[in-house]
């Protein structure tokens, strides 16, 4: 009878007490179980995620974390280094959104004018060290986060003055240009747009914040033409306002001594 019953428990499938078949079985099965439900929970928290990463605009994080959770290499890698990734990818696909709109906001084409495009030849007046050190634009002064806009302080404005077609308003394309790259606020106007911008204007204390906005301001073609008294008045006040504070660059084919001139 002993050696039977041995046998019986020998057979596969067999689920008599002391047989570990059957509670192998059972044990899968529960894990099983185990792994389908922990499936489904990281499933839902990766939807409910994204769905949080896209309430916040956070479209190129969540398109990093993405392709982090379908490439199994990056399971391997340490949480902070895959969070400091999609972070880094966030921060890039901002700066190039910022940088788009201000050049839209400057009316300038981006990627249009650039320091590999000028051409120092002798008769331009200006060095390459000289035009790398002012691209730098530390002249320009930039409002700090904490700060408020109309607390901007020292800020340097800079003359560009020679014959037609020397290359002045490509010049001062090309510094408007570093300046957005660097993260200022430019707005690029000849000075008949920008008299009539002011003229125009309903209220030209409220036109005049909203130029004295940007960080650096360019007029180009200054005193390509007459102004009345009335829109010398203007000019005045716009430049007045800049004054010690914003920076601005002046474009012009009159050296600066006849700009006095009537």
């Amino acid at each position: 009878m002993e050696n039977k019953l041995k046998e019986n428990a020998a057979l596969p499938g067999s689920c008599s007490k002391g047989v570990d078949p059957c509670l192998e079985s059972l044990n899968g099965e529960a894990a099983n179980g185990q792994s389908l439900t922990q499936t489904a929970a990281t499933g839902k928290i990766e939807e409910t995620i994204m769905r949080m990463l896209s309430a916040y605009r956070m479209n190129a994080f969540a398109q990093c974390l993405r392709q982090q959770l379908n490439d199994p290499a990056w399971s391997f890698q340490p949480f902070l280094r895959r969070l400091l990734t999609c972070l880094e990818a966030e921060q890039l696909a901002r700066k190039e959104r910022g940088a788009e709109r201000r050049f839209k906001s400057a009316g300038l084409p981006r990627g249009t004018y650039s320091l590999k495009q000028f051409d120092f030849a002798p008769g331009r007046g200006i060095t390459q060290p000289a035009l790398e050190e002012i691209v730098e634009c530390r002249w320009i002064a930039k409002r700090e986060p904490h700060q408020r806009r109309d607390s901007r302080r020292n800020g340097k404005s800079i003359a560009i003055t020679s014959a037609t077609g020397c290359g002045k308003s490509f010049l001062a394309m090309v510094i408007s240009s570093e300046a957005i790259e660097r993260g200022f606020n430019v707005k690029y106007w000849s000075l008949g747009e920008l008299v009539e911008k002011l003229s125009g204007a309903e209220k030209k204390s409220e036109a005049l914040r909203k130029i004295n906005e940007a960080d650096l301001l360019t007029i180009d073609d200054f005193g390509l033409s007459t102004l009345t008294a009335q829109e010398q008045a203007i000019v005045y006040d716009l430049i007045r306002s800049r004054a010690d504070n914003l920076s601005t660059i002046i474009v012009s084919q009159r050296p600066c001594k006849e700009w006095y001139e009537p």
